[in-house]
């Protein structure tokens, strides 16, 4: 492994989030083709998904208004049925179905994706969590309404759409690449679209579906949803067959179950109840869900509801950071403080735990919640109000990301909490007595039998679990319970790169083969390398990045874009994106930007990495 390394000091600041997936999930076939065409009227489905992850977006709320796939006779396919609202930054670590459409059989070259940025709401935060609301701007200042991003399906490799034979594609809106922050006063943000194309599925994230119950099927366990995807009310955006195991928990109505019996209670509802379901998929296209929740459990099912992370707790009201929703008016409300009334006696539940187990004093500072009730107020001045019988606040788990300091006592020095910044915390109540109060610079963490033998002091870790119940937190009583821990050196998307350099300098490529590419960076302008969100800063020395192929040959994802032009060029090697990189350079095009996806190695602060994505200037 080769350290990653830069002469320069930090001088700018780029955003890691993830992006835009999309996955073929049955009746598709891919592969290198020759470009010609089916008459036939066969069709297949074609099922996409969102996501996004970490990083200094608070939100990312745009309308996406088209997803065309466009074939080699230069036909083209709507895959989207309507303008949909859909804010990216509530995608940290999974992804949503988003349509199940029915496509031509056929080879397609290419896709397009329409973005509407006039309504935009695009929230940032700063060092301190301070929530700063930006502006979408071009390369030129000038404020975005519209945008229409292409990608071409090159480098020897097309979408074939076959009957009966499955394939994938999955794209990213790469916000990494695509976003960067100008300034925070005013806040201001220049957007360059990035969507990446790769023909195969992220097996490694977990897929939400939303939608209404069209039929359960407990001799072949699984069920079928009409998919309602983010906060679509009326349109259904396909079916989708989602299987269940023994192992599936499942919260029906408010009441916990696990495997036969939550299918039973699944299969007693009426046809058109709300589901949600959480999952994941196969190489072979299947969707199998681990966990479950339907009719009154649903935040959508006819109750107002706020999701968020708890930032602060006087007595039993809540300051929530997240969104709320108006299910009668259809609203939402992102990224704002909303305050949440407990009532004394108000449903607690997890999944897979017993609800009489838990009460309200168990949601602590760092709690993520889904809380269902009323919604009074307007603007950003809302209270949910839980007095209601049928009320309920849901608990789940809790990302924990941050430096180890402590394996024998284990603690951290917590970054971030679901994605929000310690800082932006009041970890007020929290201790039996202020003076026990926790502290997210010395966060202690029960860890629950789990195994910390890999772990060292200065490691950069992720651990879900539970805060301690509030007001409990005292010498004897850490103040979090893990349910997992995951070292980031394992984590393939766990750390990113991002470079700039201005049009008058640019980068060039020092060497390349198709396990490492070497990249001079000595006139950049700015450059992060981040695990987790966490700044770890670039080794000072020969000005160089060096990034190593984490996928086999053929397999990674590059990209290549001009900036104002387009298309966007996927290559499937390093040695073909040098090759054009090489091209580029030759011709007098300058490369201004690189951002690149990885696992973080250790204290050779090395990326391994599976996606890269190249700007130059025209």
């Amino acid at each position: 492994m080769t350290p990653i390394q830069n002469s320069m000091q930090y001088v700018g600041r780029w955003v890691f989030a993830a992006g835009f997936s999309a996955a073929l999930l049955a009746g598709c076939g891919g592969g290198s083709g020759t470009g010609n065409e089916s008459t036939s009227e066969e069709t297949s489905m074609l099922t996409v998904s969102l996501t996004d992850a970490e990083g200094d977006f608070l939100g990312y709320t745009v309308d996406v208004t088209s997803l065309k796939l466009e074939r080699a006779n230069g036909d083209t396919v709507e895959t989207v049925p309507n303008s949909t609202r859909v804010d990216f930054a509530q995608y940290t670590d999974l992804s949503e179905f988003f349509t199940i459409a029915t496509v031509p059989v056929g080879n397609y070259t290419g896709a397009e994706l329409r973005l509407d940025y006039s309504n935009a709401d695009i929230v940032i935060q700063d060092e301190n969590g301070q929530a700063l609301t930006a502006e979408a701007v071009d390369s030129d200042g000038q404020p975005i309404t519209t945008l229409t991003v292409h990608i071409d399906f090159n480098d020897g490799k097309l979408l074939k759409v076959r009957p009966g034979v499955p394939a994938t594609m999955m794209v990213d809106f790469d916000l990494d690449a695509s976003n960067h922050i100008l300034s925070t006063s005013p806040a201001k943000v220049e957007v360059e679209p990035f969507l990446v194309a790769d023909l195969e599925l992220d097996e490694d994230k977990t897929h939400r579906a939303r939608g209404l119950l069209a039929s359960t099927d407990t001799e072949n366990n699984q069920f079928t949803l009409n998919v309602r995807p983010f906060f679509v009310k009326l349109t259904h955006y396909g079916s989708l067959n989602v299987h269940v195991t023994d192992s599936t928990g499942y919260e029906v109505n408010g009441v916990t179950f696990t495997g036969t019996n939550g299918l039973s209670a699944l299969a007693a509802l009426e046809a058109g109840t709300p589901v949600v379901a959480e999952g994941n998929v196969t190489a072979e296209g299947g969707y199998t869900a681990t966990q479950v929740l339907a009719g009154s459990s649903v935040p959508w099912a006819g109750k107002d509801y706020v999701q968020g992370t708890v930032i602060k707790r006087v007595a039993d009201t809540l300051t929530v950071r997240g969104y709320s929703v108006d299910t009668e008016d259809g609203f939402a409300v992102f990224n704002s403080d909303i305050t949440v009334n407990l009532d004394t006696d108000v449903r607690v539940t997890r999944l897979n735990e017993n609800a009489s187990l838990l009460n309200k004093d168990d949601i602590s500072i760092g709690a993520g919640i889904s809380a269902l009730g009323t919604l009074s107020g307007t603007g950003d001045a809302l209270t949910l109000d839980t007095s209601s019988e049928d009320d309920l606040v849901r608990q789940w788990p809790t990302t924990l990301k941050g430096r180890v300091l402590g394996t024998a006592s284990f603690t951290l020095d917590a970054d971030f909490f679901n994605g929000r910044r310690a800082a932006a915390l009041d970890f007020s109540g929290t201790g039996v007595s202020p003076a026990s109060d926790s502290d997210p610079d010395h966060y202690r963490i029960d860890p629950n039998g789990l195994t910390l033998g890999n772990l060292s002091v200065n490691d950069i870790v992720k651990v879900k679990g539970y805060p301690a119940s509030f007001g409990t937190v005292d010498s004897d009583t850490e103040d979090f319970t893990a349910l997992s821990v995951i070292d980031l050196k394992t984590d393939t998307r766990g750390a990113g790169v991002g470079i700039r350099w201005t049009g008058e300098t640019g980068g060039s490529v020092v060497s390349a083969s198709d396990t490492q590419l070497v990249i001079d960076v000595s006139a950049a302008t700015s450059s992060t390398f981040r695990v987790a969100g966490v700044d770890i800063g670039l080794d000072a020395g020969t000005g160089t990045v060096t990034l190593d192929a984490l996928a086999a040959s053929g397999k990674g994802r590059y990209a290549v874009k001009t900036r104002g032009v387009r298309g966007i060029q996927m290559f499937h090697s390093l040695t073909s994106l040098a090759a054009e990189l090489d091209a580029r350079v030759s011709a007098g095009q300058k490369m201004v930007a690189l951002v690149s996806h990885g696992r973080y190695t250790g204290a050779t602060n090395t990326l391994d990495t599976a996606n890269i994505t190249i700007l130059f200037e025209q």
